[in-house]
């Protein structure tokens, strides 16, 4: 899952993340507080992460050792290129979940509660 897909999914869930802040859900209850609702966010968007990047590198490795003789002045397996790309990746993948995470907290319990009893 692409990190814009990531960050629209938890734009839609911002009533739900706001009802988990004073409810327990299926993660177990949380304390109520931001930031565990942001943790939990981030826990789960790391778990889908890291996932992409093993899957990427080892399809991207392969796919480097096939068209090595095409890449000029590079290494198929370079190690900082490949280190900081997945660096940059994994940075901006958290990125993308944060910040719809931290405008979802930003939510009142009440109105979410509200928006939830009318969906």
């Amino acid at each position: 899952m692409r990190s814009d897909e990531i960050a629209w999914a938890r734009t839609q869930k911002p009533r739900r993340s706001g009802v988990s802040g004073v409810a327990p859900d299926s993660f177990g209850p949380l304390s109520g507080a931001p930031s565990a609702i942001r943790r939990l966010v981030l826990r789960q968007a790391s778990v889908l992460i890291g996932i992409g990047l093993a899957l990427g590198v080892l399809v991207g490795l392969s796919l480097a050792t096939l068209f090595a003789a095409h890449l000029h002045r590079m290494a198929a397996a370079d190690l900082a290129t490949w280190s900081l790309t997945a660096l940059l990746i994994a940075a901006l993948g958290l990125l993308a979940c944060w910040l719809p995470a931290q405008r979802a907290t930003r939510v009142a319990p009440r109105v979410a509660l509200e928006a939830a009893s009318q969906a």
